[in-house]
């Protein structure tokens, strides 16, 4: 049964098969266990599906084809008040639920976020040195990969939209709104740099970090 600290934690997946192992360990063996895990597929053909079961996890699909209607569709299938994403390339740093749960109550926020940091996968070609993607300094930023956000602040704000950078925009618009924030300077999460990601793709990088920009510079 849920309860009123109850975490969900919502993995999103697509040809996940390389990754998606190292992502639900990062899950499991946290010091919070949350009460649910599912993963949401956007259309896999790989061994995704296969590796997610032999877990024992929930496995829903979905074909719209982008990363927000997942997101959206796990909310919809999850009831615990605390709600963490994850991309299935990304990692749970193993006190990352407990930070950001903690930070939550402590100042009755309905949204927190601390760090994050770069890794680059074995497999990604080297490129410049100058590349933000490749940096290996902590981010502070509302990603959904570093954020954790109360199933409350939906029902007041509404759902992000569907598409792939609507999680940012959602933020920036709904902040001034009266949102209530925290900041964490802590490491929450590591994301992977890897070629066969969107977000690595140069004109999908560009968008979302600009709207990380625009948000934390006003």
């Amino acid at each position: 049964m849920k309860n009123e600290d109850s975490i969900c934690v919502i993995i999103t997946t697509f040809n996940s098969e390389k990754f998606v192992s190292s992502a639900i360990q990062s899950v499991i063996s946290q010091k919070i266990v949350p009460a649910e895990i599912v993963v949401v597929d956007n259309g896999s053909n790989d061994l995704t599906r296969t590796i997610v079961e032999d877990f024992g996890l929930p496995f829903f699909k979905q074909t719209k084809g982008r990363v927000g209607e997942s997101r959206n569709f796990g909310l919809e299938k999850t009831v615990s008040p605390f709600v963490k994403f994850l991309d299935a390339d990304d990692l749970l740093q193993p006190n990352a639920l407990e930070t950001l749960q903690g930070n939550l109550k402590s100042d009755q926020s309905q949204f927190v976020y601390g760090q994050s940091v770069n890794f680059v996968d074995f497999t990604y070609p080297p490129i410049g040195s100058r590349s933000f993607a490749h940096t290996d300094v902590p981010i502070l930023s509302p990603t959904p990969l570093s954020a954790m956000i109360h199933r409350d602040a939906f029902k007041v704000f509404g759902l992000p939209q569907g598409d792939n950078f609507s999680w940012v925009r959602w933020f920036s618009e709904v902040q001034p709104r009266g949102l209530r924030v925290t900041k964490v300077h802590e490491i929450v999460a590591m994301r992977r740099i890897h070629t066969e990601n969107l977000s690595h793709a140069r004109s999908s990088k560009l968008e979302l970090f600009k709207l990380i920009k625009n948000r934390i510079d006003n």
